[in-house]
């Protein structure tokens, strides 16, 4: 009686170990994922939440070696500016053009409001480097590129958007459809 006893007690205890041990090999909990980064056809993005600003403040460095700096203002005086940093990753086996302009990524609101991203070339006018505040990492995505397989870029899109405002996703439409949705 005591040998059954035992057995039944290890076998119920094998059970019940098989029903935690399993799934946590399967769905591996103790691995993080990344919600801003996902897969399309073509491509994985990563993304990172719009920081509203009043102004963009960024400097870069010339072939020559001078800094140059710049600032981007809202042409709407009412309105912010949302920056959101973009890693785009080729995973196709050939080269894959794309062009990144105002229909290359949407921002999007919980009411479905839809916003477009500004061209942060043009839109950046050169300042003087002098007594410069609140300057950020910056380097505009913006223009026709050619990504080899495996290759990647790295840039910001510029968003003019109205003050107090949450954002519940962002899709990227250039040469893929992805969309990623902000946590709430």
């Amino acid at each position: 009686m005591n040998t059954n006893k035992i057995l039944f007690f290890i076998a119920l205890g094998s059970v019940i170990s098989a029903l935690v041990i399993i799934p946590m090999i399967i769905f591996k909990p103790w691995i993080t994922i990344d919600p801003l980064y996902v897969s399309g056809k073509v491509f994985y993005l990563r993304i990172t939440e719009p920081l509203i600003l009043d102004e963009i403040v960024f400097s870069q460095k010339k072939e020559s070696g001078n800094i140059n700096s710049y600032i981007i203002k809202p042409e709407n005086p009412n309105y912010k500016l949302a920056k959101v940093d973009v890693e785009l990753t080729n995973h196709s086996e050939s080269i894959v053009k794309i062009l990144i302009d105002e229909k290359a990524a949407e921002l999007i609101t919980k009411s479905q409001g839809r916003f477009l991203p500004i061209n942060s070339v043009s839109s950046s006018e050169i300042i003087n480097n002098e007594n410069l505040n609140n300057v950020i990492e910056f380097s505009p995505l913006w223009g026709s590129v050619d990504l080899l397989s495996y290759e990647f870029i790295k840039g910001s899109l510029v968003f003019e958007v109205p003050p107090n405002i949450n954002f519940s996703q962002f899709s990227w439409l250039a040469s893929d459809s992805i969309t990623i949705a902000y946590k709430e």
